[in-house]
């Protein structure tokens, strides 16, 4: 039985894309060998372990190694660098102490990459990297001088720190070119999907109930990537009544959007806040149509959201605002109507054909039963390590 150490920016109970898979990863590899999960807390928040479920605390194998953090600002980014340094520090300071033969870092985690590559010249562990994205392209769409100067000198930083890992994890294979582009190092694709359990609940729903009117909701992050002024742009131009707009979850642009709705008066869009999985699929009940939107920026082409693979999982029909890999995974599947990114009118015009539809896609859940349920997925991780 091996030591393993999965180094990342979060973990359960936080619902996030990363989190979750994570989850699975670590129950997978606990099968034969001992895990040790070290993560950052929410900022602000106390470690719970009621709030973990007991299929990870009942583990004998998996080792939680949770580390608490104050609140900071990401607004300025020159102080989110500071900040995150210091939390990857953290991190890592931790991982060296909780001693392992393989230690697998996981990113998005912006300073995580440059600081783990660092400590790669002085382990002798065997060091896995998962890129879950490219962070170093987070400045690529930026205009500015200083922003220029700031994505080339990430990008070199973080091109220098994969080369000095022994192997490369990505979720996608436009990632894995990415990857193998500017480097040597090993790499395979594990790619993304959704988790059984919740496959499960959310096949369950069944047929759409509501009350005659056609329900449009978002669920997920709510942030620059996402773009949603874009949503809520269209729904002012939307004259029928029957059509109403859910917005379920948090990010940095929850506030301004909220204010941005009411200084246009915007009355069909609701904001329900974060909200737990079960009140998640309650609104999924109620709803005809499930929308996302990636902003058409080359940051963005090699995304796959995980949000694809919930949504086909209800067998609601998917409205999306997409381009590159998403675009193409959604050719997986039937019931998608695909938009132009960012294009109010482009959407407006999608919705105003959108008819009446409680039925569901049957094909489409069986799709992610057969090719995208990551429990099946995350067995490559043993042949991996």
């Amino acid at each position: 039985m091996k030591s393993i150490n999965i180094i990342c920016g979060s973990f359960l109970p936080e619902r996030t894309a990363g989190a979750n898979r994570l989850a699975i990863v670590a129950k997978e590899l606990s099968k034969n060998n001992k895990v040790n999960v070290i993560y950052l807390l929410k900022p602000g928040h106390k470690f719970n372990i009621n709030l973990i479920p007991h299929e990870v605390t009942e583990n004998k194998n998996i080792h939680l190694h949770p580390i608490e953090i104050e609140f900071f600002s990401k607004s300025n980014f020159i102080s989110r660098i500071i900040n995150e340094t210091k939390h990857a520090l953290l991190l890592m300071n931790k991982s060296k102490e909780v001693k392992s033969e393989i230690n697998i870092t996981s990113i998005p985690f912006l300073m995580l990459l440059p600081v783990s590559g660092l400590y790669c010249f002085f382990s002798k562990s065997k060091n896995i990297l998962e890129v879950r994205d490219l962070i170093w392209k987070y400045l690529e769409f930026k205009s500015g001088f200083l922003n220029k100067i700031l994505y080339k000198t990430l990008k070199f930083i973080c091109q220098f720190s994969i080369n000095r890992f022994d192997k490369v994890i990505t979720v996608t294979e436009s990632q894995k070119s990415e990857i193998e582009s500017i480097s040597s190092i090993e790499t395979t694709c594990i790619p993304n999907g959704l988790d059984y359990k919740s496959f499960n609940e959310l096949k369950s729903l069944g047929e759409v109930e509501n009350n005659g009117k056609i329900e449009i909701t978002y669920a997920g992050s709510i942030g620059y990537p996402q773009n949603l002024s874009t949503l809520l742009d269209a729904a002012k131009k939307i004259d029928n009544k029957n059509v109403i707009f859910n917005i379920l979850g948090d990010g940095p642009e929850k506030i301004t959007l909220e204010q941005y709705a009411r200084n246009k008066e915007i009355s069909n869009v609701i904001f329900h806040g974060s909200v737990n999985f079960d009140e998640i699929k309650k609104v999924y009940k109620r709803s005809n149509f499930l929308y996302a939107q990636l902003r058409d920026i080359p940051s963005l082409k090699t995304a796959e959201p995980t949000k694809i693979f919930e949504y086909a999982s209800t067998g609601r029909e998917i409205v999306f605002g997409v381009k590159g890999d998403a675009s193409k995974l959604l050719d997986n599947f039937d019931s998608v109507l695909k938009v132009e990114p960012d294009n109010v009118d482009d959407l407006v015009s999608t919705i105003n054909n959108l008819k009446y539809n409680t039925k569901i896609s049957s094909y489409n859940i069986k799709k992610i039963e057969d090719d995208f349920i990551r429990e099946d997925i995350t067995k490559m991780y043993s042949e991996v390590i």
